[in-house]
């Protein structure tokens, strides 16, 4: 194995690697393929190394401008802007995703030395709502894909839908695709159980209760991932509108499931087919539950009638998320 232990190779995480969600879990994915590889890399508030890794944005802007007047190179890797603030009754929630976006453009545009984009769709999304910067790269998330295919799966005649988010979003959107796949799973007899991790508001919880039976399982444990997909014959349903490129949908594929969701989003650009995705192009049809509960119904009876023919195109898909791919592009950046 190459040993990349070199001066001009190391890296300053701004974040924890045991921050909880998507930065928490790309940057152990990452430092665990760097340790592999006799990578050093240090965490803020260490900083010996000239390459500083910003996850989205960051408070310390003078710090970061600073940094950068002494010499420092700032790598900005983006997440999504964010939207659904403004379908919220909360202005508390509006004005803090406000100065978010601000925030992250701001590095984006003016501070970052180079950005990463975590998908050609979240590069275009940027660049239409923002402006074009000259220095990025498109990188796709990854992960270990021999790690999650070493768990021996319980067989099965009956199918389990699975969701699972870091944060689930509290929009309509959201309340009644979970609404429509809470009862889809109900009344069919073909599932035997519908799952969602991730953490949800207890209000939506107690909404949510006076129409269906919902299993919220809660905060998803760092070793506990592979008990999700322990049986064979899972769907797993993304329930985020605009995903970025998830990486539970990279766990998901590597585990040998099907994943559905949206056509909004990265999901095509990860997923490549149409088949596996709903069409919402208009959100604000989402407001009306039987349009979204129709639309579930007809995908997820579909997947379940082809799924052998579905999953067999999935596998091929999971390849181009490894993390061998990642990691080896993000050394570039560091080594540039």
């Amino acid at each position: 194995m190459k040993n990349y232990n070199d001066e001009k190779s190391k890296v300053s995480f701004f974040k924890s690697k045991d921050e909880y969600g998507g930065p928490g879990t790309f940057l152990r994915k990452l430092s665990g393929w760097l340790d592999k590889n006799n990578f050093n890399y240090d965490i803020y508030p260490e900083q010996k190394s000239k390459n500083i890794l910003i996850i989205s944005s960051s408070k310390k802007i003078i710090f970061l401008i600073f940094k950068k007047l002494c010499g420092y190179r700032i790598i900005q890797r983006l997440d999504g802007y964010l939207w659904d603030h403004q379908y919220q009754n909360n202005k508390n929630i509006f004005y803090k995703y406000i100065l978010i976006n601000f925030l992250m453009n701001f590095i984006r545009k003016y501070i970052a030395n180079v950005v990463i984009y975590q998908s050609n769709y979240l590069k275009n999304e940027w660049e239409k709502k923002y402006s074009k910067v000259k220095n990025y790269k498109v990188i796709l998330n990854g992960t270990d894909n021999l790690f999650y295919l070493k768990k021996n799966k319980k067989k099965s005649k009956k199918f389990k839908l699975v969701c699972v988010e870091g944060t689930v979003q509290e929009n309509f959107y959201t309340f009644n695709l979970v609404k429509s796949l809470a009862l889809v799973a109900e009344k069919n007899t073909n599932i035997e159980n519908f799952e969602i991790y991730g953490k949800y508001p207890e209000k939506y919880k107690k909404k949510l209760s006076r129409y269906v039976k919902t299993n919220f399982k809660g905060i998803v444990q760092k070793d506990k991932i592979l008990q999700i997909y322990n049986k064979e014959k899972i769907i797993f349903f993304v329930l985020e509108q605009y995903p970025a490129c998830p990486n539970s949908v990279i766990e998901a594929l590597a585990s040998d499931n099907i994943v559905l969701g949206f056509n909004n989003g990265s999901l095509l650009e990860m997923l490549q087919y149409k088949i596996f995705l709903i069409n919402f192009d208009k959100l604000k049809k989402m407001k009306n539950f039987f349009y979204v509960l129709n639309n579930v119904q007809k995908k997820i009876e579909y997947t379940m009638n082809n799924y052998d023919v579905l999953k067999n195109q999935l596998k091929k898909i999971s390849k181009k998320f490894r993390i061998d791919k990642m990691g080896k592009k993000y050394l570039k950046v560091f080594n540039n």
